[in-house]
């Protein structure tokens, strides 16, 4: 991209270890643990960890949370570009757009409630679902005291709360037909303005209907994503 400064090289490595156990026979605990080695960033731990209640052998309550993180784009640490800006009654003015190695990674708490259960001899699972997620170290590009009026740089200083839940069922009509359909709805409040602000939707649907016919098998999907 001729947006970078110069030849920037990002490598990233990953280790990751997961344990699950079955502490009594309707409780199971699952934990994990993932190791990043990043160019751009001090190494991170990101846990996670998960409890499973089955009231019987159809239905079960699942309660999960984790921690991750997002480290800063190429672009968000080697951009040097000139923006026109037009301000209303003065000529136009160059803005210079400029990465910086000194952000640190974005920050997301994640927490989640959910049920499950089978129908009809297993012909039928439901799903309910109910999360919130708390983003914070928001990267975004901004004027500072420490730079001129014309240069805007990334900098942490955002928050962003995510909520929402979900509903879904999946149905087994016959041997061949099968169907599913999913509604998911989500709340954003952040604190960042103006173009770092995030836009999102609030709702999503999916479903659709998928035949098996040997030997041909065909599926109809619908998607839609709110504005």
């Amino acid at each position: 991209s001729n947006y970078l400064s110069n030849r920037t090289t990002e490598n990233r490595l990953g280790l990751y270890a997961q344990g699950d156990w079955l502490v009594l026979p309707s409780l199971e605990v699952s934990a994990g643990l993932r190791y990043d080695l990043d160019t751009f960033i001090a190494p991170i731990l990101s846990p996670r960890g998960a409890i499973v209640y089955h009231l019987n052998s159809t239905q079960a309550f699942r309660l999960s949370s984790s921690l991750a993180y997002r480290p800063p784009t190429t672009n968000e640490v080697g951009l040097s570009a000139l923006n026109p800006i037009t301000i209303p009654g003065s000529l136009p003015v160059e803005v210079a757009i400029l990465g910086s190695s000194d952000v640190r990674p974005e920050q997301i708490a994640s927490y989640e409630v959910g049920y499950q259960g089978w129908w009809w001899e297993h012909r039928l699972r439901t799903r309910v679902t109910g999360f919130f997620n708390h983003i914070s170290d928001l990267i975004a590009f901004r004027s500072t005291t420490n730079t001129p009026s014309n240069q805007v740089r990334p900098i942490n200083g955002g928050l962003a709360d995510v909520y929402g839940g979900e509903v879904g069922l999946e149905l087994l009509v016959t041997s061949r037909l099968s169907g599913f359909a999913n509604y998911a709805y989500q709340e954003v409040g952040q604190t960042s303005s103006g173009f770092s602000r995030q836009g999102f939707p609030r709702h999503k649907i999916n479903a659709g209907l998928r035949v098996n016919w040997h030997p041909f098998n065909g599926e109809v999907l619908y998607h839609h994503v709110g504005a």
